[in-house]
């Protein structure tokens, strides 16, 4: 065990780049991500105080200020009694690669053989059989990237190699390792394209010795995280997701490390990272069922894995790459299989529009929960459309997130204790629940606000949805894509003569923003619509072809007045009532 005691001290490069420090990117750092203009900058910011020295100094180097290039932290994984240890970069990994990519130039550009050797020295150690010197490698980079900087910068020659890769196959990291190197090599190059020897040589020496990064040591992995947050507030912070992965590789049985470090990067790569977070969080309430009250990993850290120490490791990364397989196919993908093209269709259109349109996605869990213990798509089927009522209603209700979160952990619990899909779905919570909040649900719907000012996705939701269920005796799947619009049939502002003189004061304020005088529309026709009379806004409306039933019908209407608007409102709200209430 490290102690937790935090050391900081200045460090020159000759001496942080020596033998006793091996340096290690966690599987849950970031790939290698610095670009063209951060290598420059580097480059040229050692080299001005270079000049600057040389014009106060000349050449006498000891007299030399010190150039500070910044702070690294490193969590210590293990220490000898020499001091010698490994240390994970938890912050400064962009710079330290840089700066062994930058001295591996200078290695392959040097005419001086002292240099060559020294430079090589500091960042790889050959193994030696005959006196018995084990291979050391500074800096051990993430696998998929190890052997890449092993073969173009660690040995010797390396960077000389790299007009001949082909980098249409290259990952980011590695095209980023080609830049730097590029970027370094022209930094010493003169006008006739030679390298300028004296120049490189002053610069090695100055990086050397004079060069100083502050570097601050804990044995602590939370410890070194909570430096990090405070001291580097301009990086961009680890998030829980990176957190967990340390976490579970590290508890992972040696040999099988790289297999469940392969599964966990190829789920980054497929997802990103904001969304693999989103799958873990889903994770945190299936497995607590209440609303969080720390962040994910200290949620994991103090409730999840205390309570079940061995789903950490190896179990929790199954359990979330079948969580992600869950997502990807019955979420993302929209995809079941049964015996019934028209179920398939159905949920296809319904689940696209909870996942596009509904504005949280804490209701997935409840997807991904029922989905994940009772395995048949028809049963799927079945409880999404029961489950979508109640998401949708507590939604429009006004219930709040904490209400309607808590109703959510309410019904994974209920998937969890029950003994069939059946016993879920025929749940009272589903159906005389719901159909106890008839009344208020007719009411939200008839606000006479209820499209207004913060409150615009309701409307939007409300509408796509009845427009969809419009479409289900067409058995197509819909893409509601691009940017929709609510409009307004009669204006907010009417200042045509045709509505002012059909609309008092009066009706304007009760009726503008009901669910009657609403429509959808793609962006590209909102435009021309504006103040015009109702014929002529139907006419531009439907220059080209509506994407929306619920707008189309608006061709049977040759006026638009308050009785007219009724009309449509009342039919509206009956036919959310019939999608919603359960009968």
């Amino acid at each position: 065990m490290i102690p937790e005691k935090i050391k900081a001290h200045e460090i020159t490069l000759k001496d942080l780049f020596e033998v006793k420090y091996i340096f290690e990117i966690p599987n849950f750092q970031r790939p290698f991500a610095w670009e063209k203009e951060n290598f420059e900058q580097l480059f040229t910011d050692i080299k001005d105080a270079l000049d600057l020295n040389k014009e106060n100094y000349g050449d006498k180097i000891k007299d030399y200020e010190l150039y500070f290039l910044g702070s690294v932290i490193l969590w210590t994984k293990d220490l000898k009694d020499d001091g010698s240890g490994v240390y994970a970069v938890i912050d400064g990994q962009q710079r330290l690669v840089s700066l062994a990519i930058l001295m591996a130039v200078m290695r392959d550009l040097t005419d001086s053989a002292k240099a060559k050797n020294t430079l090589q020295r500091k960042i790889y150690q050959e193994p030696d059989e005959f006196s018995g010197t084990l291979e050391s490698v500074r800096i051990r980079m993430r696998e998929k990237e190890a052997e890449f900087f092993k073969k173009y910068v660690l040995t010797e020659g390396g960077t000389n190699r790299i007009n001949s890769i082909d980098k249409k196959s290259l990952t980011e990291p590695k095209l980023h390792m080609l830049e730097a190197i590029e970027v370094f090599k022209n930094g010493f190059k003169i006008e006739n394209g030679k390298i300028d020897q004296d120049f490189l040589n002053r610069y090695i020496r100055y990086l050397l010795q004079k060069v100083v990064l502050v570097v601050i040591k804990t044995g602590e992995l939370a410890s070194a995280f909570r430096l990090f947050n405070i001291i580097n507030a301009r990086g961009m912070p680890l998030t829980n997701a990176d957190l967990l992965k340390s976490e579970n590789l590290s508890v992972t049985p040696k040999e099988e490390e790289p297999k469940y470090t392969k599964i966990w990067e190829d789920l980054e790569e497929d997802f990103g990272s904001e969304k693999l977070e989103m799958l873990i969080s889903f994770i945190r309430s299936i497995k607590l069922k209440e609303k969080a009250r720390k962040s994910i990993y200290e949620e994991f850290e103090d409730k999840v894995f205390k309570k079940e120490p061995e789903f950490k490791g190896k179990k929790f990364i199954k359990y979330l790459q079948n969580i992600a397989n869950i997502y990807r196919e019955k979420i993302e993908e929209a995809r079941i299989i049964t015996e019934n093209s028209e179920e398939e269709i159905y949920y296809y259109n319904l689940i696209s529009l909870m996942r596009d349109f509904l504005p949280f996605n804490d209701w997935m869990v409840g997807v991904i929960k029922f989905k994940e213990k009772f395995k048949e798509d028809s049963h799927l089927f079945q409880f999404l459309r029961v489950f979508e009522k109640k998401i949708t209603i507590d939604w429009i209700t006004g219930l709040s997130f904490t209400e309607r979160l808590t109703q959510i952990y309410k019904i994974v619990k209920l998937i969890e204790e029950s003994n069939s899909a059946d016993d879920v779905i025929n749940n009272p919570i589903f159906n005389v629940d719901l159909k106890r909040k008839e009344e208020e649900f007719r009411k939200a719907l008839d606000d006479l606000n209820f499209y207004g000012k913060g409150r615009t996705r309701v409307p939007k939701y409300v509408l796509l949805r009845v427009d969809m269920e419009r479409s289900y005796n067409q058995n197509k799947k819909i893409s509601y894509s691009g940017e929709i619009t609510v409009e307004h049939i009669l204006p907010r502002t009417p200042k045509e003569g045709y509505w002012l003189s059909r609309f008092s004061e009066e009706d304007r304020l009760k009726w503008t923003n009901r669910l009657g005088n609403l429509v959808l529309l793609n962006s590209r026709k909102n435009s021309q619509a504006g103040n015009k009379p109702f014929p002529e806004k139907v006419k531009d409306y439907f220059e080209k072809k509506s994407d929306f039933d619920i707008t189309n019908e608006l061709k049977s209407y040759k006026e638009w007045n308050v009785d007219k608007l009724k009309e449509r409102h009342n039919k509206l709200l009956q036919e959310a009532v019939k999608i919603w209430i359960p009968t």
